[in-house]
Order: C-alpha cells, then sequence, then structure tokens
C-alpha cells in the first residue's frame, strides 16, 4: 500500500504577505491504544440484548482494513483539498498583489499628471501677477504726485480746522470763565446782604453754643452710595448733623470750618451737581471726593451758604 504524504515534510508556506513562516514544530504520535472488548461498548449498551452486544463487539480482519482503507482514503481527500485551498489561496493573494500594484501605478501617475498641471498654472500665474504688479507700478509712480497734492491740501485744512477750534474752545472758555467770575461777584453780593439779614435770627442751646440757622439737608453718606436725610445746626465754628430735630444728643456727623476748603456749585464747573435742586458740595481736608448735599428748597440753600460763606471768610 503506498504511504500518504506527511504534513512535517512539506516545505512552508507563505503567508498573505508572501513571507515563509517558520516550520512548525514536529508533533509526536499519540500513543496507540489497544482496543479492549469494554471499550466498543456503546453508551447506551443497557438497550441492547446480550447477542446485539455480542455482535456490536466482533470485528473481523477484513472490516479492520476495509475501515482502515476508508480512513487512508478521508486522510488523502483531505490533504489534497488543503493543497488545493492553499493553491487557491496563493493565488488570490498573488492576483491581490498584482491589483494593488495596479492601482498603486495608476495613483502614483494620477499625481504626477496632477503636478505637472500645477506646476504650469502656478507659473501662469505668477507671469499674470508679475503683468499685473508691473502695471500697478507704473499707474502707482503716476499717482504718488497726485496724492502727495492732496495729503498736503488736506494737512492744511485739517490744521487751519484745529486751530480754529482751539481759538472757538478759548473763547467759550474765556466766556465761561468770566461767566462765573460774574455769578460769584453777584452770589457772593446777594449772600452777604442775605447773612446781614440773618444775623439776628441766631439762638443758643441749652449749653451756650451759638446756632446761626437751623433746617434740614439731604447729606451724601461717607461711602457715596447713599442719601441720608438729616437736621443740621450752622454753629459758629462747624455745621452739625443731627439725626433727629427734637433730639439733639444723637450728633451723626461734624464738618469743622477748619477740614471745609472750598464751597463748590455746579455753575461753577462742579457739573456733578446740576442735575440735583439746589445741591452744593463741600471740599474737606483729607478727603479725596467734595461731599455733596441739597436742601429743601432755593431759599433754604441760599440762606445756609449765605451764613456758611460768611464764616468761612473770617476764619
Amino acid at each position: 500500500m503506498k504511504r500518504p504524504p506527511s504534513y512535517s515534510q512539506l516545505p512552508p508556506l507563505p503567508d498573505e504577505m508572501g513571507v515563509l513562516s517558520p516550520p512548525s514544530p514536529k508533533v509526536p504520535p499519540k500513543p496507540s491504544h489497544t482496543r479492549t472488548t469494554s471499550s466498543r461498548i456503546p453508551i447506551a449498551a443497557g438497550r441492547l440484548t446480550a447477542a446485539q452486544r455480542r455482535a456490536a463487539t466482533v470485528s473481523t480482519p477484513e472490516e479492520a482494513a476495509l475501515r482502515r482503507r476508508e480512513a487512508q482514503r478521508r486522510k488523502e481527500q483531505e490533504e489534497a483539498e488543503a493543497l488545493r485551498e492553499e493553491a487557491q489561496r496563493q493565488a488570490r493573494l498573488k492576483r491581490e498583489k498584482e491589483e494593488l500594484l495596479r492601482q498603486y501605478a495608476q495613483e502614483e501617475e494620477a499625481r504626477k499628471a496632477a503636478l505637472e498641471a500645477e506646476l504650469r498654472h502656478a507659473a501662469e500665474e505668477r507671469k499674470r501677477r508679475e503683468a499685473i504688479e508691473r502695471e500697478a507700478a507704473a499707474l502707482e509712480s503716476m499717482l504718488v504726485e497726485e496724492r502727495k497734492r492732496h495729503d498736503r491740501e488736506r494737512r492744511r485744512l485739517e490744521t487751519e480746522k484745529l486751530q480754529q477750534w482751539r481759538r472757538d474752545l478759548e473763547e467759550r472758555n474765556r466766556a465761561q470763565q468770566e461767566e462765573r467770575m460774574r455769578w460769584r461777584e453777584r452770589a457772593d453780593r446777594e449772600r452777604r446782604a442775605r447773612a446781614a439779614g440773618l444775623a439776628g435770627l441766631a439762638s443758643k442751646t441749652v449749653d451756650g453754643k451759638v446756632v446761626l440757622l437751623k433746617g434740614w439737608l439731604t447729606v451724601q453718606s461717607e461711602d457715596f452710595l447713599s442719601w441720608k436725610r438729616r437736621h443740621f445746626e450752622l454753629r459758629e465754628d462747624a455745621l452739625v448733623l443731627f439725626k433727629d430735630a427734637e433730639d439733639d444728643s444723637q450728633l451723626i456727623e461734624t464738618f469743622t470750618f477748619s477740614r471745609v476748603q472750598r464751597i463748590r456749585e455746579w455753575q461753577e464747573g462742579f457739573e456733578e451737581l446740576e442735575p440735583i435742586p439746589n445741591s452744593f458740595a463741600l471740599e474737606l481736608k483729607g478727603e479725596r471726593e467734595a461731599r455733596s448735599m441739597f436742601t429743601d428748597s432755593a431759599d433754604d440753600k441760599e440762606n445756609l451758604l449765605a451764613l456758611l460763606t460768611s464764616r468761612l471768610s473770617t476764619r
């Protein structure tokens, strides 16, 4: 009988990338087992009769030889099928590789063609741009003098306009300053006359302090975030604020005349007070911001400022 080929003696086959794989190690043959009578007994032997069990376990030499030939034939068929499948796989890998190479060659050819077209387009675009730049340079050289002339004329007009604006601003400032001075002189005259008329209204407190004027003020808080209504007493040396007119023990704040540097009004440029009727501000030593306040009426404001101005002028 012809001996079937052994897998261990076949040459190594390449993998899908065409690389030969190392030969697999030889597997030692499995040890043969002596077939005993009990090993041929089927699992469901309990369902067979004794005669059937004896017939199933009896194997003649012819039957054994037939089974060996059948096993050998199946093995040869399997080996042939494996060789055929391997040949088909190698052929498929070869076709795929050839197709990849063909696609790569086509893509490379297309890339080269696109690159050449792009280079031609870039050269044509460069020539066109150079021509445009030459024309632009020629036109620019023609317009340089015109632009210079326009620039000189524009600067001359702007200079004249700026000078006129400065003259107008100086004139307005001078007019405003003169108007403020006239207003200040008029206000001072009127307030001196008013202070002389109010001199006889002075009174004294229980502890003997002279009070020149009493009334109500709305004063900006020290944090400049709110307004507080306070009762005031204008004394000979200070403007004193109380929480209540009836209780002079709740003294809130005192503005001594030595702390007051200046009285500000919106007519003198303190424009923050313009929207607040009957308002004025006191600039105090040691404070960065002036303290704003207003009275209930214009007459109350004039009375207070007349006496306050009179006292500040005699410091």
